[in-house]
């Protein structure tokens, strides 16, 4: 289905639908495209964009994977504290 010899700027459905403006009825109408500069700005604006969502969804995920690592160390810490502080108790003071 995908032809790795392709690169994106052979596979023309995404450049030409970007370029194509739509006419009130919503038909295309392809004698009005976006020249080059406008769609250089389409792209630098995207791009943008896009960067600025991966940002908030990493620092989303970071800060949901931080709270559950908290989680995870108070369980394990609830569960192994008090045999270790018994063990260091009783090396330390010795056995009743």
């Amino acid at each position: 289905m995908n032809d790795p010899t392709k690169t994106p700027s052979d596979i023309p459905v995404l450049r030409e639908t970007v370029t194509r403006i739509r006419d009130e009825q919503g038909e295309i109408d392809v004698s009005k495209t976006i020249d080059p500069e406008q769609l250089e700005n389409l792209r630098a604006q995207l791009s943008a964009d896009v960067r600025t969502l991966v940002d908030e969804l990493l620092k989303e995920c970071l800060t949901d994977a931080a709270a559950n690592l908290r989680l995870s160390i108070n369980e394990q810490l609830g569960e192994t504290l008090p045999d270790l502080i018994d063990k260091a108790l009783q090396a330390r003071l010795g056995k009743n």
